[in-house]
């Protein structure tokens, strides 16, 4: 998806830099590695939650460790959790791929939730692109 140039991403270095990112930004959703510089992907998580413009922002928990608390993160407000050894490349990465399926999909559905709350907030060119993407993973 990324090779046919439609889709925009960024990155942050730290912790810090990935919540002020997404204050900034109003992704439609996050990627999140548990293993970060500063403030580790447990507190990014908390702070994305706890301020408004980001509390809708699905966030989907991407770990190298088997930490055994899907449980923990998702009551803390993930979308979804993944252990990176899921990610098999001769798979083509299905259970992310899914995953992003999945959070999308609630974006779009749920009232109040990130899709509705971003789309007053984009451009049109940010909400045509949301739109094609979720048109495109279906």
């Amino acid at each position: 998806m990324l090779d046919e140039g439609w889709l925009y991403t960024t990155g942050a270095s730290d912790g810090q830099s990935g919540v002020d990112k997404a204050r900034t930004n109003l992704p439609a959703l996050i990627l999140l590695d548990m293993m970060l510089p500063g403030l580790d992907g447990t507190s990014v998580l908390k702070a994305l939650k706890l301020e408004a413009s980001t509390a809708n922002i699905p966030v989907i928990v991407l770990t190298g460790l088997s930490q055994g608390n899907e449980i923990k993160l998702k009551k803390a407000g993930a979308a979804a959790y993944i252990e990176k050894s899921q990610l098999h490349l001769e798979t083509g990465a299905e259970a992310l791929i899914e995953a992003v399926k999945r959070a999308l999909a609630t974006c779009q559905a749920a009232p109040g939730s990130a899709g509705s709350e971003i789309a007053p907030r984009a451009s049109e060119q940010q909400t045509a692109r949301l739109d094609h993407i979720k048109e495109t993973i279906r």
